[in-house]
């Protein structure tokens, strides 16, 4: 038997926030499955790619606090973003990431409209640690720029790198970042 979701909310054609009876509310991800929706839709679970649910409720409370910090458009293109990242790397991301990417992005993205530049000292550092990664980052920022139209630096490649990194070895990003300041450090030192 097929589940249907009732849509709580279109964000943008390929993001949905919607409820089922089993859960309070789930992000929905799927190519066009907001196209032409409004609220109280229903949707069916063969439409759709990928299902978000923070299960953790601390975690739920810290992602909706940052809801404030950003409109549909944005939240739906950071879900997106979060889905290829997923999909790049083939694995199940932990639910930290939707905090912690989002967090970051939401506030470099308010850096770079108000005319902050972004310094990232271990950005070829991070480039030459996980190559892989940072061309699923780049791909990253490259929707972003495109959906938000905005022009986020390469220096963002390289925390967006980060997030993923820490996300998939399962290490906070300031511990992550410290391999690539021991990096640095023994590249100057030779």
């Amino acid at each position: 038997m097929s589940v249907c979701y009732t849509i709580k909310k279109v964000l943008n054609n390929n993001v949905l926030i919607a409820k089922n009876p089993d859960h309070t509310e789930v992000v929905l991800l799927g190519k066009g499955i907001g196209f032409n929706k409004t609220r109280g839709d229903l949707i069916s679970e063969g439409v759709v790619e990928k299902m978000f649910i923070l299960t953790d409720e601390q975690k739920q409370k810290q992602y909706k606090s940052l809801i404030n910090f950003m409109d549909e458009k944005l939240m739906g293109t950071l879900q997106q973003a979060i889905y290829l990242i997923s999909e790049r790397t083939g694995c199940t991301l932990n639910e930290q990431i939707h905090i912690g990417l989002t967090d970051h992005l939401i506030f470099a993205i308010k850096r770079i409209r108000e005319g902050y530049n972004v310094d990232n000292p271990f950005l070829q550092e991070t480039k030459a640690m996980y190559p892989e990664y940072f061309k699923i980052a780049q791909e990253v920022i490259d929707l972003i720029n495109k959906e938000i139209d905005i022009i986020l630096p390469i220096e963002e490649v390289g925390f967006v790198t980060l997030h993923i990194v820490s996300n998939l070895s399962m290490e906070v990003v300031s511990d992550v970042n410290k391999f690539s300041q021991i990096i640095k450090d023994l590249v100057l030192y030779i």
